[in-house]
């Protein structure tokens, strides 16, 4: 299957072996393959944009949700795929391998960014605020220490639409929380409207 490049949705994650620039796009739930040799694009998972599903399997038949990041073990050479909307962790053996889900003894709550290197895998849990680190030989993870050398750590408050109003308007704006998907579905900076959960009648 050959793509256009300009047709990409929201590309997630970039990995290069020799000749070939391997794509993750998160909106159409695919993994794309550009050839520098003949130029061609092809996809190698995903059936559509916004067709998402948890299969494993041959690639042709094999699905994604939103997947937000990609690293290369070139080693292997292995593929391992961020499946946040799934919460897993997906592989694609290079040369003609299947999609698989990768066991892992900890809880995977949106993994997005993620880097293979000297042995390892190192994979942000984002909704559960963790950094992991996977042993590619053991399959061990252990949940790496706040580091203030190489991390920083900050605090965003989010408000109700009509108290962030009044601090803007008394000249004590709030500090706007980063957009996009790192508070995908929560308030703007300028807050949401109150919503009740509790008691239900």
């Amino acid at each position: 299957d050959t793509h256009n490049l300009a047709e990409g949705a929201g590309a997630a994650g970039l990995a290069a072996l020799q000749n070939t620039l391997y794509i993750l796009e998160a909106g159409s739930a695919a993994l794309r393959r550009l050839s520098f040799n003949d130029g061609q694009l092809r996809t190698l998972v995903g059936a559509g944009e916004f067709e998402f599903g948890r299969d494993d399997g041959p690639r042709e038949r094999a699905s994604l949700a939103c997947p937000q990041g990609l690293a290369l073990q070139a080693d292997s050479p292995v593929l391992w795929m961020a499946d946040a909307g799934n919460d897993l962790l997906r592989t694609l053996r290079l040369g003609g391998g299947a999609v698989a889900t990768a066991r892992i003894e900890q809880p995977l709550c949106r993994p997005e960014a993620i880097a293979a290197s000297d042995g390892a895998l190192w994979l942000v849990n984002t909704d559960a605020h963790q950094i992991l680190r996977m042993d590619l030989a053991t399959g061990a993870v252990r949940c790496e220490p706040f580091d203030p050398a190489s991390m920083r750590q900050e605090v965003f408050e989010f408000w109700p639409s009509d108290l962030a109003r009044v601090f803007a308007q008394a000249g004590m704006p709030r500090r706007r929380p980063p957009p996009g998907a790192d508070c995908q579905g929560a308030q703007t900076w300028q807050g949401a409207p109150p919503q009740i959960t509790s008691p239900w009648r």
